[in-house]
């Protein structure tokens, strides 16, 4: 959960709407989904040895003096498996060469032209920072997960909760939670927490998921509880049918029979037979 292949990465399209940078696509507009993971800095002719992969790599073309070395260049980048080529403009040229253009065409590599008054380091500050708050946001989410946990367990009353459900806007007359397997979306609304390799969503709303999910039923902060358990339930039920299980399937016949193991379902199936 906390390394940094787990984060997302952002596409060269969403770095082209970062206001600070004031960015311009010249060429590669076939690359636009690619993610980019770091920004790297070089005038080195041949600097695809040197990349990890994912990089916006910046430069000023100080080694790009004619069509053959903007080819090579290129072909270095996109062997480096980066994802864009960030030319600072104003430095050794007024514009972006037209054969560093071609170049980029030629392999769907996105070529961003870079005003001459935004830096390079602040793309690596940029990285940096955004790190840094993704790190922030996933502590957050591990402790409310464990709260959530604490509050299963009978460890910690529901009030520990209050704070950050007062901070999300939640309506406290009408709590519910949702359990889903894996990393659930940003945008759900609620307060979010991960437990192992659960996201659980305490939320007003109960179409908030991605499948599977288990939905306990709404209630005050005190049923809190309840619907934490009742979600849990619900989405082991989930992974066997596939799709979304609320609190009131699971008092059905055919959702127990779901619940069941084979060999738990014998005893049952010779009965009937």
């Amino acid at each position: 959960m906390t390394s940094e292949s787990a984060l997302p990465h952002p596409t060269v399209r969403q770095l082209l709407e970062v206001p600070r940078f004031r960015l311009r696509l010249v060429a590669g507009q076939d690359g636009l989904d690619r993610p980019v993971r770091w920004a790297h800095s070089t005038e080195l002719p041949d600097p695809g040895p040197y990349l990890r992969g994912h990089e916006v790599v910046l430069t000023v073309g100080a080694s790009l003096r004619d069509a053959g070395a903007c080819a090579a260049f290129v072909d270095s980048v996109k062997a480096g498996r980066a994802s864009a080529i960030g030319y600072g403009v104003g430095d050794v040229t007024d514009a972006v060469p037209e054969e560093l253009r071609d170049a980029c065409d030629r392999v769907g590599l996105p070529l961003l032209e870079v005003p001459p008054e935004v830096p390079f380091l602040g793309f690596t500050e940029w990285f940096a920072e955004r790190l840094a708050s993704a790190g922030d946001e996933r502590h957050e989410r591990e402790e409310t997960g464990r709260l959530l946990r604490m509050v299963r367990d009978g460890l910690a009353s529901a009030e520990a909760l209050r704070p950050r459900i007062d901070d999300a806007g939640l309506d406290h007359a009408s709590l519910l939670v949702i359990a889903m397997d894996g990393a659930a979306e940003d945008e759900l609304p609620g307060v979010l927490g991960v437990d192992d390799d659960r996201a659980l969503l305490v939320t007003n709303d109960a179409h908030a998921w991605s499948e599977p999910a288990g939905v306990g039923s709404p209630g005050p902060l005190e049923h809190l509880p309840v619907s934490l358990a009742e979600s849990l339930t619900a989405l082991d039920a989930a992974r066997r049918s596939g799709g979304v299980v609320h609190a009131a399937d699971l008092a059905t016949f055919q959702a127990l029979l779901g619940r069941l193991e084979q060999h738990q379902l014998a005893p049952f199936v010779e009965q009937i037979g």
